[in-house]
């Protein structure tokens, strides 16, 4: 009995140290305390649970990281893409079909554009100076223009100044002079506004005088402060002279001009359709060419296959058809986008190789065995044996590299 006593007590002894010893490791693995049912009635650590499988999609995101997350980010709404570039007309100069807006071109913006209309092809070079200076040079054929049929090859040049930026409630505001520096064949003066009232609509309007008014029906203001303002040079079909400013052709004239427009951008990428009202009845170049307008209004259509590619058809005055081609560019951008995605992280530097086993054992050869010594009287046949032999004695056998 006594011997049965003390097995039972040294097993109680046995569990209940089993006990302390589940409750340390419960409590060093996070498990809940104990319950008031004692030592034996310890909560149980949850089981792990099992991570959901991810789908091959999800796993490729994984594993590209930032990378995956950047090329899958959505395309910002249309409304808040930067809008479109402005379109040039048949002058070569941002407008609409032969008359300009007070539209800018992107700073820098570098534009060559061909244009035919009534028998004349003017070829200009624009360039956005500043991103309110607008600056064009243009070199025109005009067949049949001068008295006997002859052509007239005219040069001219263009400038149109913004003064007022379009903002949200109201419209960009430019003043313009055309042909200010040459015979004054297109030469006129103009104020336009221009406003964006819709993402994909742009309407324009403006004043002007000389080549603007010459169909107008409505006296310029200025000359009821003076009269002589009532006379423009050139006006009658007299050129001047290439190289000269003539400040006697500004704001003059009998009458003042009005010209506006809309240009649509449609659901078609890179499609654009324009109208527009011009009071420039191309009476000076009817002088001796018979041209005849019959109505103030142009229509056109326009495409841009790339950014840096207009081509444009138009329908104008009524009796007559233009076309245009531009291509335009801007140095300050490049021409392929920039990748500013991150790049691959760095690469780990090689480990270097462990030691061959000999140079564990004995280092290098060199310091294991060293020169041999010279003996008076040795061969290089004789040198090179022993140090073969010794060789193979530093590495129990001969041993080949």
């Amino acid at each position: 009995m006594k011997g049965g006593t003390v097995r039972k007590r040294a097993g109680a002894v046995g569990l209940l140290a089993v006990a302390a010893g589940a409750a340390a490791v419960a409590g060093d693995r996070g498990a809940a305390p104990l319950t008031d049912g004692g030592p034996f009635l310890a909560a149980a650590p949850p089981a792990p649970t099992a991570a959901p499988a991810q789908r091959p999609a999800d796993l490729g995101a994984s594993a590209l990281g930032p990378l995956a997350a950047e090329t899958e980010a959505p395309a910002p709404p249309p409304d808040e893409r930067a809008p479109a570039r402005a379109s040039l007309n048949l002058f070569g100069v941002t407008g609409l079909i032969d008359t300009p807006t007070a539209e800018m071109q992107p700073d820098g913006q570098l534009s060559l554009s061909g244009g035919y209309i009534a028998g004349q092809l003017r070829s200009t070079l624009t360039f956005q100076i500043l991103p309110w200076v607008e600056g064009s040079f243009r070199y025109s054929a005009l067949s049949s223009f001068q008295e006997g049929g002859v052509d007239l090859f005219d040069r001219s040049f263009d400038v149109k100044v913004r003064l007022i930026e379009e903002g949200p409630d109201y419209p960009a505001v430019a003043f313009g002079l055309q042909d200010f520096l040459g015979t004054g064949v297109f030469s006129g003066e103009y104020f336009v506004a221009s406003k964006r009232v819709l993402p994909e609509l742009t309407i324009s309007g403006g004043l002007g005088w000389g080549r603007f008014a010459s169909g107008g029906s409505v006296d310029n203001p200025i000359t009821f402060f003076k009269d002589g303002f009532k006379t423009r040079e050139g006006s009658s079909g007299q050129l001047g002279e290439t190289g000269q400013v003539r400040f006697g052709r500004f704001f003059r004239g009998e009458n003042l001009g009005f010209f506006g427009g809309v240009e649509w951008r449609t659901p078609i990428e890179g499609l654009s359709l324009k109208a527009e009202y011009s009071e420039d009845d191309y009476a000076l170049d009817g002088l001796h060419t018979g041209y005849d307008a019959q109505i103030p209004f142009n229509f056109g259509i326009e495409y841009r296959p790339w950014d840096g590619v207009e081509i444009g058809a138009y329908a104008t005055h009524g009796t007559d058809f233009g076309l245009r081609a531009t291509f335009t560019g801007n140095p300050s951008e490049p021409i392929a986008a920039l990748d500013s995605r991150p790049g691959p992280p760095p690469i780990l530097p090689r480990q270097r190789p462990e030691p061959p086993q000999i140079a564990v054992r004995f280092g290098p050869v060199r310091e294991a065995l060293g020169p041999a010594p010279a003996a008076p009287g040795d061969t290089p046949a004789a040198a090179a044996a022993a140090l073969d032999g010794a060789l193979a004695g530093a590495t129990h056998g001969p041993r080949w590299a």
